[in-house]
């Protein structure tokens, strides 16, 4: 299962928002299966490896093809450099082996412009409700801090087990947007959610 997010090449943001979130300082989180914790430059394999898998990257709509380790390092550097403004979270079940990512960061896109969630999960683990299960924990500190925010999302039209992860945790279908699929060489339609304080519904 995956959503649209993640990991690309090196992309610097041209503004931040008037809230940041540091990952610097971002909490560890654990949840009654899972330990989500900071990204680590060993993390790169994992995550070179996951974007080798066709059932993971044809539902990433950015990610660059072929994904080298090294751009999974260069990726990890940025967020450890300060360079991304938002939260990137490695999905563990034990603080060890990377088995997915969740990011929060801030994205300039017109009418979307804020805060963007993005995620993955090795194929392996599909269908045991590891990602709703991570995804909550996260969004749940995430408007903590930020509560009088909106949260985006989306996944494409094809992926009907991201779109019920945020369907379960109360986002809204705001529209469709045409988007390049680096790893499909074509235009793939993808539904656009958001989700606020008020209409989150933690799993």
């Amino acid at each position: 299962m995956s959503a649209l997010a993640l990991p690309q090449r090196s992309q610097r943001h041209a503004s931040a928002p008037a809230r940041s979130l540091d990952f610097a300082t971002q909490p560890t989180i654990r949840t009654p299966r899972l330990n989500l914790r900071k990204l680590k430059p060993e993390d790169q394999y994992r995550i070179a490896a996951a974007m080798q898998d066709i059932r993971v990257v044809r539902m990433l709509t950015s990610v660059p093809v072929p994904y080298a380790s090294d751009d999974a390092l260069d990726w990890i550097r940025l967020w450890g450099a300060g360079e991304m403004n938002g939260w990137a979270y490695a999905i563990t079940f034990d603080g060890g082996a990377l088995e997915g990512c969740i990011t929060i960061e801030w994205r300039e896109a017109g009418e979307r412009t804020g805060w963007h969630l993005g995620y993955w999960l090795s194929p392996s683990h599909w269908g045991d409700g590891y990602m709703t299960e991570a995804v909550s924990a996260i969004i749940e500190r995430f408007f903590g801090r930020m509560m009088g925010e909106t949260l985006f999302a989306g996944a494409i039209a094809d992926n009907p087990a991201s779109l019920k992860v945020q369907d379960k945790l109360g986002f809204q279908v705001t529209g469709t947007s045409d988007v390049y699929s680096h790893s499909r060489g074509a235009m793939v339609p993808v539904i656009d959610t958001e989700v606020t304080f008020g209409s989150f519904m933690p799993a």
